[in-house]
């Protein structure tokens, strides 16, 4: 049994950095965290939520310095490792994967835990498409951890994750479309006139994990207001919820836009730094909320 893990665990909840919870959080839950590679202007590097191999600060540097940022989904071997350490101390596996619309990570995963089910027969291995990114993802993933304490089996966890997804919203912004844009995210022309006309889109994950936009505001400012209308609207039973918000290297702006959303009286707000992975492909200033709702 691993330090800090419960002793009651029977299974092992293993996701992946793009998922963005602090590295605390995923301590306290007991969760194993694949890394992500993230090319910087042509450097490799890993993206630990413990920055053991890139500091959150140096990246934002960088990005900010106008550095190329591209990212890519962890290898099979980076998942069979960590799956393996749980299986071999006799435990099971529940793996909770980034929306396999945006990423391969889901693929790369389903390869090297499909190999290990066959090594170890007599192990359970179960894996759900959570079809979030990010701090929707956290979400499940903290959900999953509490209701492992609780003492739900590891096929129940899986089952209320898979009934639960399609009820994660995400809702976000960006300060500049150009990180979009180049990621593939958005046409040119769309990045072009946004910029000219100071267009913030809203965008949110579709029940396929798929990008698409809500709807554009007149300004980023105008943008965050939309945010914290979203969560009026939509929220779900709002006062026993866990509201997370996410940055991009803007947390003025973050925990402003938190009290904003404390004043709706949720159970918890949690307020999280992007990390390089997601980062990359929404650039600074982009900030984020993640919440239940009835539906997407």
């Amino acid at each position: 049994m691993k330090e800090g893990e419960p002793m009651e665990q029977t299974y092992t909840i293993l996701t992946e950095a793009g998922c963005d919870l602090a590295w605390e959080r995923f301590e306290r839950a007991g969760v194993k965290v694949a890394p992500m590679p993230v090319t910087l202007d042509g450097r490799h590097y890993h993206h630990h939520p413990d920055e053991r191999d890139l500091k959150y600060a140096d990246f934002y540097q960088q990005l900010r310095g106008k550095a190329q940022a591209t990212t890519s989904a962890p290898s099979p071997g980076d998942y069979a490792q960590l799956a393996q350490e749980a299986l071999e101390e006799g435990r099971d596996v529940l793996y909770l994967g980034f929306t396999s619309a945006l990423s391969a990570s889901f693929q790369a995963a389903t390869v090297a835990l499909n190999g290990l089910a066959q090594k170890f027969p007599k192990r359970k291995i179960l894996k759900v498409d959570t079809l979030s990114g990010a701090m929707g993802q956290g979400l499940l993933v903290e959900m999953a951890a509490r209701a492992r304490a609780a003492g739900a089996r590891i096929e129940e966890a899986a089952l209320m994750i898979e009934r639960t997804k399609l009820k994660v919203v995400h809702y976000f912004t960006v300060a500049d479309l150009q990180h979009l844009r180049r990621g593939g995210r958005l046409g040119t022309l769309s990045a072009a006139l946004g910029t000219v006309l100071k267009l913030k889109p809203v965008l949110s994950l579709n029940d396929k994990g798929i990008l698409y936009v809500v709807e554009k505001a007149r300004g980023y400012h105008r943008a965050l207001s939309r945010l914290v209308d979203l969560v009026k609207e939509k929220a779900q039973d709002i006062k026993n919820q866990i509201v997370y918000i996410s940055h991009a290297d803007v947390p003025d702006t973050a925990n402003s836009l938190a009290e904003s959303i404390r004043a709706l009286g949720p159970k918890e707000v949690v307020v999280h730094l992007l990390g390089p992975v997601i980062a990359s492909h929404v650039g600074p200033g982009a900030i984020g909320i993640s919440f239940l709702a009835d539906k997407r």
